[in-house]
């Protein structure tokens, strides 16, 4: 496995290297440009324009954090729970309640469902729907934009709305920045980031390294990642993007503790984890190509590429379990300014995606201390795949200066492959699809605000480890034949919109607020402790965001969000009885972020932080209640120049009141064990050391 791994990592730096050499042979035949756009985005409208619900995060929001997990990116963003599992890589992210399922073991370890998540415009969600978040290395983001409104009718699977991770969007000047980072239970951090300018392109490099000794007893965790990029305009209309990235992690599983456990000591561990030492292996490479070609003045042409090949090891469920898979795709969209009524700004979006995973899974007998037991076959041997292909398309208008309507459509269609080599006679395949449209509204009220409506539509499918059928079919079959696509529909009223303070700009307030209904149809439901799962239910979820950023000449400046919700079952019977009109599992009906902060005119800055959670079940009967919560946070530090460059120094405490609480859960935990405990008080320290 990991000669295989090192020959594709051989294979894909090869053809990095390639355009490198080009584009450095090219000079300074064409301009430094800072206009290079990569992204190929969807979205309609622009800024306050855009007809959705979007929060954005910025690369010097994350500078002063862990940088270990994508919580720390979203826990300022309204209508977004993302909590970290042991204080490491795992983290469970719901937006307005996708991505809240699962059960038991099953409750998303190490990865996210129903929410898309992009790295530079290619997807990490793959094509089942399920996201691992390898890749999401914070310390190498430039920013984060999160789209919390239904994203189907736009990205094919994301009902739950999107994620855009960007490390290396435009083309800029020569730089660099080293950081180390070490804190409490042994966490210890490198990274290097430099950029460097090639002619028309520039290059850039990233390179982390990050080791967690974990403050739960078996939460150890180790990762390094490398993350490399060409940005280059081969002409005034043409732009390429070449992405590479690899990375290698270990983490040791905690599981879940009852709470009788949980009173007595937070950082025990299930013991059969600890005995059977439960743990993830994860070898990920990824190459991505994208050019985007412009015509005319709004016309664009935007084509990408990616391979991601995986080897995986799992010791987990009594089992060990290789994966080998391998992630491809790309996609073709076209953006036409079509040619009508003077007065009239049409532009007409069409496109194609397509993404295929597929892999060979084995599971053997778990051996001593958690190894691969011994024996002349694996306990399974298999083979599963999956293809996603979604065309769409979307007409977007402006009528007036003030007004932008758009509607569009997304057709999915999603097909299983299963063969089992050890038992043909269950080799399946099963197809799915669906429309999910979208039309949406927004109007300038004045330019510095706009409110929007949306109604929009949206799919879910089932996972890979879902789609294990129920005796007695399970003897016929290796594909659930119960199981359907999950659908929604959202409607949405927002305003946002900037407010000027001081003649200057440099006093502001920013602000979103967005209030919104949707039912979700076939919900993805467990039965038998999620040996196998079932699309029959119906849930309604309402709910009010609302997000704020104040921030004063002075330095002083303030950062809010708050989410407050209803979240219930409308239809849901399985065997252990009916649960209609019970509060949904896993979602948090009050959520709060709130951070206060000065930056002093001489270099120094504070920053405090409270963080709290309503009230919510940690399973479907409604009978393991997770109470609420609050923490808080502070972090001080300065900055001086240093040597032609800037040196900042910082340290934070997280948890300052060493508060004892539920950090996370395991969705209908078995046998009592639901609760993942939030880390105990923190220290953090830190420097940064960076310039052109």
């Amino acid at each position: 496995m990991e000669r295989r791994m090192a020959a594709v990592f051989t294979i894909l730096l090869a053809a990095f290297l390639v355009p490198v050499r080009a584009f450095s042979e090219a000079g300074s035949a064409t301009a430094m440009t800072d206009t290079v756009r990569v992204t190929g985005d969807r979205l309609p409208g622009r800024g306050l324009s855009s007809p959705v619900a979007i929060s954005e995060v910025l690369a010097a929001d994350l500078q002063t954090e862990r940088q270990i997990g994508l919580d720390e990116a979203l826990d300022t963003v309204p209508g977004v729970i993302a909590q970290s599992r042991s204080g490491g890589q795992d983290v469970r992210i719901t937006i307005r309640g996708f991505g809240a399922r699962g059960a038991g073991e099953r409750s998303n370890a190490g990865t996210t469902r129903g929410i898309r998540i992009q790295l530079d415009g290619f997807p990490l969600t793959e094509p089942d729907g399920r996201t691992s978040l390898d890749f999401a290395d914070m310390g190498s983001i430039e920013r984060v934009r999160v789209v919390r409104s239904n994203a189907s009718a736009l990205f094919g699977s994301a009902s739950g709305g999107l994620v855009d991770l960007f490390t290396h969007s435009r083309i800029g000047p020569r730089s660099f920045q080293l950081r180390t980072a070490f804190g409490s239970f042994g966490l210890q951090r490198q990274h290097a980031i430099g950029t460097l300018p090639l002619g028309s392109a520039d290059a850039r490099l990233s390179v982390s390294n990050t080791r967690f000794d974990g403050w739960r007893r078996h939460s150890r965790s180790t990762t390094t990642t490398l993350q490399t990029s060409i940005l280059t305009q081969l002409s005034r209309s043409t732009d390429l993007g070449v992405f590479l990235a690899a990375t290698r992690n270990k983490n040791e599983q905690p599981g879940a503790l009852t709470t009788d456990e949980f009173a007595a000591d937070p950082r025990l561990a299930d013991p059969t984890f600890v005995t059977r030492n439960y743990r993830r292996e994860n070898s990920i490479g990824r190459l991505g190509v994208r050019l985007q070609h412009g015509w005319q003045k709004d016309d664009l042409l935007s084509v990408s590429a990616f391979v991601e090949p995986k080897v995986l090891h799992r010791a987990e469920r009594n089992r060990f379990r290789d994966f080998t898979r391998v992630h491809t795709g790309g996609g073709v969209s076209y953006r036409w300014q079509v040619p009508v009524a003077r007065d009239l700004d049409l532009r007409w979006t069409n496109g194609v995606d397509d993404a295929y995973q597929d892999g060979t899974v084995l599971f053997y007998n778990l051996g001593p201390n958690g190894t691969r037991a011994s024996g002349p076959a694996p306990f399974a041997n298999k083979r599963e795949a999956i293809n996603t292909l979604g065309i769409f398309s979307q007409l977007e208008a402006h009528p007036t200066a003030k007004l932008n309507v758009s509607a569009g459509a997304h057709y999915d269609l999603v097909r299983f492959i299963f063969e089992d080599f050890q038992n043909p006679a269950l080799d399946a395949k099963r197809s799915m699809n669906r429309v999910s449209p979208r039309v949406a509204a927004a109007f300038r009220i004045r330019p510095s605000q706009s409110v929007y409506l949306a109604l929009s539509s949206g799919i879910e499918a089932p996972a890979y480890n879902e789609i294990d059928p129920p005796a007695p079919f399970d003897t016929l079959t290796g594909l659930n034949p119960f199981l359907k696509l999950a659908h929604s529909f959202t409607l949405e009223l927002g305003t946002k919109g900037t407010q000027a303070l001081s003649p200057d700009g440099k006093s502001f307030f920013r602000y979103d607020l967005a209030l919104y209904g949707l039912d979700v149809y076939n919900d993805i439901i467990p039965f038998d402790d999620g040996a196998y799962y079932s699309t029959a239910g119906k849930s309604r979820r309402l709910g009010v965001e609302v997000g704020g950023e104040l921030r004063l000449a002075s330095g002083v400046y303030t950062r809010l969000a708050c989410s407050v919700s209803r979240n219930r079952y409308v239809e849901y019977r399985n065997q252990l009885g009916n649960f209609a009109d019970n509060q949904s599992a896993g979602i948090a009906p009050f959520i709060l972020d709130e951070k206060l902060g000065w930056e002093a005119p001489f270099g120094a800055f504070v920053e405090a932080g409270v963080h709290s959670l309503g009230q919510y079940f940690a399973d479907d009967a409604n009978t393991n209640r997770v109470p609420a919560y609050g923490i808080a946070d502070i972090t001080v530090g300065a900055h001086r120049q240093v040597g032609g460059g800037r040196l900042d120094a910082f340290v934070g405490c997280d948890n300052i009141f060493d508060a004892r609480y539920v950090g996370s859960v395991f969705i209908n935990g078995v046998g009592g064990r639901f609760i993942e405990p939030g880390m105990e008080r923190s220290f953090l320290f830190g420097l940064k050391y960076g310039g052109d």
